[in-house]
């Protein structure tokens, strides 16, 4: 900026002695090329991230197409999740097996992420160890499935070992399931491994080292667009990142309800999760605290395709309720009062019943 700005300067008063007219003063050139570097480089930095990050989808990327198309999907044109495959999965060949706390006759206490059957240790006699394994599940030769998916659910899950063996003309092939240590025991992980090619059939082979795990079956899937999963259900999207899902049908709070959601989807990219976490938290008002405390999620594998490797984009949670939504009985009531007498209110402690957290 220094040299710009001296030439500037320089150039103003050769015109000046000129007498060409006063066209460019030094202050002026000065404050010209001040705001000359600003707007190129506002341009540089805005131009950055989606020509680093190409083809990817950037929030950039995403105005632009707005601004030259007049619609944008955002994020649900480029997400990308695994769904079941259009092929359908066959019935095993023979039963699982299993010994140890896997035997257990006690129901699972939360929903199934999926149809079919599901195998856990969830034992009130529980002993920490327990073996699955089980039938194998033909795949067709034919399918269109690319990915083998296996729901996985439990304390400490990266303490066990989930494995899913494919029968291949070489021989049995171990491919492990690797599920995150950060989600709870109300949060199944739908995990996933690449089908490799040609495979006569798969099983999955759990053993239990410590705390419960609950295990469904194996099934085909394939990458199918996010709105797979959101079209046609209520979706809640976090407070950063909701402007960039403006054609879904996002969860609403009218009188004084709200609409439990059936997907949620939330950004990540290192952020703090309390950031993310306001809508639940119930400190802060938490609209939805309710219906997210006594939901089962379902996280299911999902990316953002294109351009290099970068932080984490979000994630896509499928929500059970035990019960279906909007089983209630709503009635409106109103009266008239006079007087000075203050009612309570949500700014007070004695009313909320929580201390003010700053």
């Amino acid at each position: 900026m220094g040299g710009a700005g001296r030439g500037i300067a320089a150039f103003g008063l050769w015109q000046r002695r000129r007498h060409s007219g006063v066209l460019l003063r030094p202050e002026r050139g000065v404050l010209i090329a001040t705001a000359l570097l600003l707007v190129t480089g506002m341009f540089a930095v805005f131009a950055h991230a989606p020509l680093r990050q190409a083809p990817g989808w950037t929030v950039a990327s995403g105005g632009f197409e707005y601004a030259t198309t007049g619609r944008t999907g955002g994020l649900a044109d480029h997400v990308q999740v695994l769904a079941d495959a259009d092929t359908p999965s066959l019935a095993p060949a023979e039963p699982a097996a299993v010994r140890g706390d896997f035997t257990t006759a006690q129901p699972l206490p939360v929903p199934a992420s999926a149809p079919g059957p599901v195998w856990h240790s969830h034992s009130a006699r529980a002993t920490g160890r327990g073996w699955l394994v089980s039938g194998w599940y033909p795949v067709p030769a034919t399918g269109d499935g690319t990915h083998v998916t296996v729901p996985a659910l439990g304390e400490g899950l990266t303490s066990h070992r989930l494995v899913v063996q494919a029968d291949t003309p070489t021989g049995v092939v171990d491919l492990p399931l690797s599920p995150d240590a950060a989600l709870g025991a109300r949060h199944w992980q739908e995990l996933a491994v690449a089908l490799p090619r040609p495979v006569r059939a798969v099983r999955v082979v759990a053993e239990q080292h410590g705390a419960w795990l609950a295990v469904g079956q194996p099934r085909l899937t394939k990458v199918r667009p996010v709105t797979a999963a959101t079209d046609g259900r209520i979706v809640f999207a976090d407070q950063l990142s909701a402007m960039l899902w403006p054609d879904i049908d996002h969860a609403e709070v009218a009188r004084g309800m709200t609409t439990p959601p059936e997907v949620r989807v939330s950004a990540a990219e290192h952020i703090d999760p309390g950031v993310l976490s306001n809508s639940t938290f119930t400190d802060w008002g938490g609209n939805f605290a309710t219906s997210t405390h006594t939901a089962t999620f379902v996280r299911m594998t999902s990316a953002l395709p294109g351009g290099p490797e970068a932080p984490p984009w979000g994630t896509v949670d499928r929500l059970l309720h035990a019960h279906r939504p909007g089983l209630l009985d709503v009635e409106h009531r109103h009266q008239e009062r006079a007087g000075w007498t203050r009612l309570p209110t949500l700014a007070g402690e004695s009313y909320i019943g929580r201390e003010y957290t700053g």
